[in-house]
């Protein structure tokens, strides 16, 4: 509670850029995410976001899993 932290909604036709993007213009020192679970034709065809995320990222990680 006496942690400075908001939540946000961004738009963007590319998840990842849209996100960095985010992360630039705001200048966030963290970044939480909520990973979900993936069928096998994403896991396959797709990938994680969250990998893709933390491999472009220079600030710190939090997953929240369910």
């Amino acid at each position: 509670k006496d942690i400075d932290h908001s939540f946000h909604s961004i738009e963007d036709n590319k998840v990842v850029h849209g996100i960095l993007e985010f992360i630039k213009d705001k200048n966030l020192d963290m970044l939480a995410m909520y990973p979900r679970k993936h069928e096998l034709f994403e896991r396959i065809f797709k990938g994680s976001l969250t990998k893709k995320i933390a491999t472009d990222i220079h600030i710190p990680l939090l997953t929240i899993h369910e």
